[in-house]
């Protein structure tokens, strides 16, 4: 497994990679995902020993690598142009790093037939495609088996539907072999069809981490967002409705709580039927859509307030019209709101976690910051599926190793407490959860080495997608509200477990504990019907 911790490197006064810690477990994929220039290259040559860093340091089990060069670390590595040896034929550079292994060249048949060219063993590199110059590429840096494999951009000088087919074959490979991997990338396309994780990195820093689908749904801040395809990010206004959040905004509702909301192009879509009416601003054609920017003129239906009213009057808005829908500037149009294509965006552009620190008087969209929490905070998770509650056994500390909690885990400085907690559901379990409103009172769990107050909130957060993994906890069980009571907890959840029971009862839950497959589908996620154990 790798660890990079406070990893820092500098050319001359700029710090190229700032701090950055980050992990890698054994057999995943991480895209480091940022524009160009974020210094998403550079950590990957840290990593791998070609650009030393000034401070930090990076492990591989444990094993502090700073004294070991690059040839004896055991990593592969691949890049943009290939950098394949013209003089040698495709087995000669597949086989490259296998030089005196009597077993080098059933390796190169076996890579070459995994990436598809089979029977290409004595062709000259000259000869071959971009894509295939690739594939060669890919199966010599495999060959030795590295304990992690580096890839710089691997497919940017690719055209596209030989980059959509090799992203797929790049997938497939890594999956098949098992192999530890960073890939770097600024095409959010190619990060979410290879990684399993994403970690979005700007200005040499590492701002946010998570499953594919939880970045890609919740970024966590507006810069985060508008990198990610929103064209717009608005504010929201939270509500309980019925026992469950909504962020309500100036164009429609979103499910979930968020302080903004990021529109996608398809957010907003040209429809005769629409609520919406909005004028042309800018239209671009293209081949399966027109793509628009509008300024809305007003809600047909809705509530409106002033504070919709300003959004309104200031923001342009993304939106699509179907291929060949000709629209022009000026052109009055209606538009329908569709909120599956929308982000919650947890914190305001202004606090975001690239400088995690408070920002400066007048120096961005939030002139009063909030105070420093009086508080530290852990978040839980009251996380329900199918009317029953899902919770965790801890395998340490020893002494509460074996107890049953919530799943959540720390809020970050600067982050928002829903915000984290569905990073860490997203990041502990592997699940995407809606998260609502408070359950019970904050819980004291004492004080942090700073001397700071430490507290426990919990929230509920419904399921919607995802697969359970046991990477902190030894098991996961759903229950009902009649087992709350049998469980062994630990203490301070233990306080929590009469707002538990009622919360339960308010959705309908029944009882009986059962396995948390009993709520999976055919396809391992989690949200399927509950069946008795």
């Amino acid at each position: 497994m790798l660890h990079v911790r406070n990893l820092t490197v500098r050319f001359g006064p700029v710090a190229a990679v700032d701090a950055v810690t980050l992990d890698v477990a054994d057999g995943s994929v991480l895209a480091l995902l940022g524009p160009s220039g974020c210094g998403k290259s550079t950590l990957l040559r840290a990593v791998a020993g070609i650009e030393p860093p000034v401070g930090g340091s990076v492990l591989w089990d444990d094993v502090d690598l700073a004294r070991i060069p690059l040839h004896r670390r055991r990593f592969g590595l691949m890049f943009q142009d290939g950098v394949l040896f013209p003089h040698r034929t495709v087995a000669g550079n597949v086989g490259y790093g296998l030089r005196g292994r009597p077993d080098a060249p059933d390796r190169v048949a076996e890579l070459l037939a995994m990436v598809g060219l089979a029977g290409y063993q004595d062709r000259r590199v000259v000869t071959l495609s971009g894509g295939e110059a690739q594939r060669v590429a890919l199966a010599r840096a495999l060959a030795p088996r590295p304990l992690l494999l580096l890839l710089d951009e691997p497919l940017a000088a690719l055209d596209r539907a030989l980059r959509d087919q090799l992203l797929v074959d790049l997938k497939t490979v890594l999956a098949a072999t098992g192999t530890t991997a960073i890939f770097v990338t600024h095409d959010q396309g190619e990060a979410f069809a290879v990684a399993d994780r994403i970690a979005l990195m700007r200005s040499g820093r590492i701002v946010q981490t998570g499953a594919p689908q939880q970045v890609w749904q919740a970024p966590r801040d507006a810069e985060a967002a508008r990198f990610l395809g929103c064209g717009a990010v608005i504010p929201g206004w939270p509500e309980d409705v019925g026992g469950r959040c909504v962020t309500r905004t100036a164009v429609g509702a979103v499910p979930g709580r968020a302080e903004q909301v990021g529109l996608r192009p398809a957010t907003l879509v040209v429809d005769p039927a629409g609520t919406i009416a909005a004028t042309v601003l800018s239209a671009v054609p293209g081949p399966e859509r027109q793509v628009l920017t509008v300024r809305i003129d007003a809600r047909v239906a809705g509530g409106e307030t002033a504070a919709h009213d300003a959004v309104l009057a200031e923001t342009a808005f993304p939106a699509v019209a179907a291929a060949g829908s000709d629209l022009e500037v000026g052109q009055d149009i209606r538009l329908r709101f569709d909120p599956s294509q929308t982000a919650r965006v947890g914190l305001p552009a202004a606090r975001h976690a690239s400088a995690e620190r408070a920002a400066e008087p007048g120096a961005g969209s939030t002139p009063n910051p909030d105070p420093e929490p009086a508080a530290d905070v852990v978040v839980a998770g009251a996380v329900t599926a199918g009317g029953r509650l899902l919770v965790a056994r801890r395998t340490s500390p020893p002494d509460l190793a074996g107890k049953w909690e919530l799943p959540g885990g720390k809020v970050d400085p600067g982050e928002s407490e829903t915000s984290a907690l569905a990073r860490e559901l997203a990041e502990e379990l592997g699940i995407v959860a809606e998260v609502g409103v408070r359950v019970g009172p904050a819980i004291t769990l004492g004080t942090t080495p700073a001397g700071r107050p430490l507290e426990l909130h919990a929230y509920r957060a419904e399921v919607r997608s995802g697969t359970a993994s046991y990477s902190v906890h030894d098991s996961l069980r759903w229950v009902g509200p009649d087992d709350l009571g049998a469980l062994d907890w630990v203490p301070a959840d233990r306080q929590l477990v009469p707002e538990l029971r009622r919360l339960l009862a308010d959705i309908g839950a029944s009882g009986g504990v059962g396995d948390v497959d009993a709520l999976r589908d055919g396809e391992g996620r989690l949200g399927g019907a509950v069946t008795e154990s």
